[in-house]
């Protein structure tokens, strides 16, 4: 789960980290991220002092055939 102070939302992992989701206070979702293909979300947060940014950075494992990858993802939130 990461927070966003600029919105006053959350982004959550998906069931089994396949998409990602924007809810407000309430639980209510607001928005949406597909994630890339064989990528499993496991951890998200927020930069919010990079330029350019707001980001969302999730890191993931990414499955090819039998192998799997740790991999870091930046997602601009403009």
């Amino acid at each position: 789960m990461a927070y966003n102070p600029i919105t006053d939302h959350f982004f959550i992992n998906g069931e089994g980290g396949s998409n990602i989701y924007e809810i407000d206070r309430t639980g209510q979702v607001v928005g949406g991220i597909a994630n890339y293909p064989n990528h499993y979300t496991g951890g998200l947060a927020i930069d919010t002092t990079s330029p350019g940014g707001p980001f969302l950075w999730t890191w993931s494992n990414e499955v090819v055939g039998y192998d799997s990858y740790l991999k870091a993802s930046q997602i601009s939130l403009i």
